[in-house]
């Protein structure tokens, strides 16, 4: 660390970032992606990029240290902070630092020691977040009374997790690796009861995924048929849908599919009550394999 300090030649940069940073303030709505910096790296050549990279993150591993620990994060969380950190130390032991990566790595890696976010393995949680009451207005009446049902219910509209992919941990994307993940953000519910549930917006919530794409059904069955709701929000406009499958590209170019983005909900009493059962029921399995003769 001091030595990435002592041989980069834009500290002022360094002390900059740092006091924009730490500007976030807990239990307000804070882009993980900071705008500031993101316009001062593209200033800089790839090497001195890296460099501020490491430095920043570094400096924000060190300064939030203490807070790491089981009074803020469940163990579970805790041990996947473990792997986020190794990750960041094998980046910043490398010459390439994240370069050869996207930079939604770094950022979202950023955000984590800033604890602005916090692993879960395959995804990633903002700590505070919310969605627009705006989104999921539509001309059809029963969708917006649902909707406005919804939010009165629950007392508005932020107070969530907002949950997002981390690459790093993508061969965990199955469906065991899903459930995980909702296991280790039902935890946090319990010691956060602050947090009013977890969202996320995918065109994973769409309902043609059932004749289009069944084998990630899971994506939507696992939180709806446990106490999650769902609303449409729009054509999906981020190409994820169909970069990532040819036979959706197909339909897609043949006007037999066009993606559609959804808002799912999953408040904390359900989230909660689905992941106690989901532990109960691993253990018993668990138990009858043990039980089983060889």
């Amino acid at each position: 660390m001091q030595e990435l300090k002592s041989n980069f030649k834009f500290s002022e940069q360094v002390e900059l970032s740092l006091r924009e940073l730490r500007q976030a303030k807990p239990g307000t709505l804070v882009k993980y992606q900071s705008a500031a910096i993101s316009k001062r790296l593209k200033e800089l050549d790839t090497h001195d990029q890296e460099t501020l990279k490491k430095v920043i993150i570094l400096s924000c591993i060190l300064e939030n240290w203490p807070d790491f620990t089981l009074a803020n994060y469940s163990q579970s969380v805790l041990d996947e902070y473990e792997k986020v950190f190794n990750n960041i130390l094998a980046n910043c032991e490398s010459d390439a630092g994240w370069s050869k990566k996207k930079i939604d790595v770094y950022w979202k890696e950023l955000a984590m020691v800033r604890q602005i976010m916090f692993p879960a393995g395959l995804l990633i949680s903002e700590r505070y977040s919310g969605f627009s009451s705006k989104q999921a207005i539509h001309l059809n009446r029963l969708t917006t009374l649902s909707f406005l049902k919804f939010l009165a219910l629950h007392k508005g509209n932020k107070g969530y997790y907002e949950i997002h992919l981390y690459a790093p941990e993508m061969r965990q994307f199955n469906e065991p690796g899903w459930n995980e993940s909702y296991v280790r953000l039902a935890e946090m519910m319990k010691s956060h009861p602050e947090v009013k549930g977890m969202f996320g917006i995918s065109w994973f919530y769409d309902p043609q995924l059932r004749d289009i794409s069944p084998r990630l059904m899971y994506l939507q069955d696992v939180p709806l048929k446990n106490g999650a709701r769902s609303f449409y929000l729009g054509d999906d406009d981020t190409g994820n849908a169909l970069s990532k499958s040819k036979s959706r590209m197909q339909l897609y170019q043949e006007g037999k599919y066009t993606p559609k983005s959804y808002l799912l909900i999953w408040p904390r009493k359900d989230m909660i009550a689905w992941a106690d059962q989901y532990q109960k029921s691993y253990l018993i399995n668990a138990r009858q394999q043990t039980a089983e003769p060889g």
